[in-house]
């Protein structure tokens, strides 16, 4: 299983924030693409991805907290550290 860190620093370089953070809390959402939120969860905490998909051009992972307390939801590639690095 693949693993990864949410992220909310910006790192478009066009963007007058870039390198800053900008969210701190993630929302994990109940679909892709829902307005609906399952949880909120703290920018740098280390998820599990247990599924992607793409709609309307963007790629939506479902990812899972480790530890105890596990939450879940769908975030876009954007806030995952790895997935969502700018070539």
């Amino acid at each position: 299983m693949k693993t990864d860190t949410l992220w909310g620093i910006e790192r478009f370089p066009k963007s007058q924030l870039e390198g800053k953070l900008v969210c701190p809390k993630i929302y994990l959402r109940k679909a892709p693409g829902a307005l609906q939120v399952s949880e909120k969860v703290k920018h740098g905490t280390e998820v599990e991805i247990t599924e992607e998909l793409e709609q309307s051009g963007r790629m939506w992972y479902r990812v899972r907290t480790t530890g105890i307390f596990r939450k879940s939801g769908w975030v876009l590639e954007s806030l995952l550290k790895e997935q969502g690095k700018v070539e």
